[in-house]
């Protein structure tokens, strides 16, 4: 077929030449009609044949074998190098926070190891911070119970006047403040103060209003010169920080009351027989600020009946979760509403309000909160 054109090359075909396996090739030059024939034993081209396949599977064996032994280092490898991770990871859980992690490699073990030496400093930072908070939580609770041995306990004992007072600090302490003088069987001098700020700081300084006010009990029956005094006492002791205050001397033989203001909220009288309400405001200087200050006085008659109210800040401005404050109107009302409720008893029911005013859900109010409560005579 070559030879009459049909075909250049022909396909290695088998033949058998005296009981002698063959196989050959034949191909035409496509100048000339010249053909070449190549032909050898069966057995020879199959013998390279099958020392190649002996050649591959010596190799793929080889193959096999290498990556077995680099599979078992590798995973003795990553075995040793997780053993010892987990060991870092119990010494971290067991608090030994300064240990080192030795991974030089940079693959996924060598992140694990740098992450566990990250976590373990960020831990040591944490417990630092949770000593110290416990610290300042134990230094707090102490500062609470002081402050709570300065306020005053029970109430002024004198026939003709129901007292009641609440001191609710907004962390633990706090910078607002009561106390009260029995000058003599039918007298009283009373002081709520508000300290700016919250806090330890404020929670001292209200405990040098305490000893200044304490200090003025010979003149209690007038009023400005006791907060002129404490005035004069605090200012330049304070640093940055003021207070204001207002002051009551009641005579309740003479059925007259005194104030004196320093800058600090109104006092409402409710007239019960005449169902008004009487607002008090001296309009005075804050203390601390200049050593002599002006504390200007009123003066009112008091009737049997009458209900008193000194208040701090932190209740007037009391806000709902939408900013809105409780307001002196709402105190206002709930003096009149509740006037037939003894004193503790109406302190109850505005600290109630305040709660579901700033929500149910918070655990303290987000400022100091003081408040005291005197009934007049009889009624």
């Amino acid at each position: 077929n070559s030879l009459k054109g049909k075909t250049r090359i022909s396909k290695i075909e088998p033949f058998t030449y005296q009981n002698v396996g063959y196989l050959c090739n034949f191909a035409v030059s496509q100048y000339v009609k010249w053909g070449i024939i190549v032909a050898d034993k069966s057995a020879r081209a199959y013998a390279m044949v099958e020392a190649a396949k002996r050649d591959i599977v010596k190799w793929i064996g080889l193959a096999i074998i290498l990556c077995v032994i680099f599979s078992v280092f590798f995973a003795r490898y990553f075995s040793d190098a997780m053993r010892y991770l987990t060991a870092i990871a119990k010494k971290i859980g067991g608090g030994e926070f300064d240990v080192q992690v030795k991974v030089r490699s940079k693959d996924e073990l060598g992140q694990l190891g740098n992450s566990l030496q990250e976590m373990a400093g960020s831990l040591k930072d944490a417990v630092k911070v949770k000593e110290e908070l416990f610290a300042i939580q134990a230094e707090v609770k102490i500062a609470s119970r002081i402050q709570q041995s300065i306020l005053p306990v029970g109430s002024p004992d004198l026939k003709g006047l129901n007292f009641g007072a609440r001191y609710i600090p907004m962390e633990g302490v706090a910078g607002d403040f009561y106390d009260y003088h029995v000058i003599d069987d039918k007298s009283v001098g009373v002081l709520v103060a508000d300290v700016s700020g919250h806090g330890i700081p404020a929670a001292m300084i209200s405990t040098m209003v305490k000893v200044t006010f304490s200090q003025q009990a010979t003149i209690g029956s007038d009023a400005s010169k006791v907060l002129n005094e404490m005035n004069r006492l605090l200012t330049g002791k304070m640093e940055d920080q003021f207070l204001t205050a207002m002051y009551l001397y009641i005579d309740l033989a003479k059925k007259l009351l005194i104030t004196a203001d320093a800058g600090h909220c109104p006092l409402y009288i409710w007239r019960r027989k005449d169902k008004e309400m009487i607002r008090v405001k001296p309009q005075g200087m804050i203390i601390g600020f200049m050593p002599e200050i002006n504390c200007p006085v009123e003066e009112t008659k008091l009737k049997d009946g009458d209900r008193l109210v000194m208040y701090t800040d932190g209740i007037t401005e009391a806000a709902n979760p939408e900013g809105e404050l409780f307001n002196d109107e709402r105190l206002k009302s709930l003096i009149g509403k509740h006037q037939d409720k003894e004193p503790e008893e109406f302190i109850d029911i505005v600290v109630a309000e305040l709660k579901k005013w700033v929500g149910d859900d918070k655990k303290t109010f987000e400022d100091d909160l003081t408040m005291v409560v005197m009934d007049i005579g009889n009624y």
